[in-house]
């Protein structure tokens, strides 16, 4: 009897500790943008800055990345943001996008 209350309460460890590593927040983003430039696609390295918002409106950023240098090839671009110390729970996600100094405005 003993054994079987063991067995089962590893499985239950087991099940509970996968439970909560699938229901956990992921910590990356993924994002894969697209740059137009003098009308034209956008070449060559980018030095890039992305800023986190709580809102479209707000006027002080909850996280900001440190200066990346992206290849653009024909306008795509791709890059992993890995955001640290946000409460993705009690803040909303607006990004902003900064290239070459330049502002691009919140999605």
């Amino acid at each position: 009897m003993k054994r079987t209350i063991g067995r089962f309460f590893l499985a239950a460890m087991a099940g509970a500790t996968a439970a909560a590593a699938v229901a956990a927040v992921p910590q990356r983003i993924s994002y894969q943008g697209f740059l137009r430039e003098s009308g034209g696609l956008a070449l060559g390295n980018k030095t890039m800055v992305f800023r986190l918002y709580a809102s479209s409106s707000a006027t002080t950023e909850f996280w900001t990345s440190p200066s990346l240098t992206v290849t653009v090839s024909t306008g795509l671009f791709h890059v992993t943001l890995e955001p640290t110390g946000v409460d993705w729970e009690a803040n909303g996600a607006w990004l902003e996008l900064e290239v070459n100094g330049m502002g691009l405005g919140r999605m």
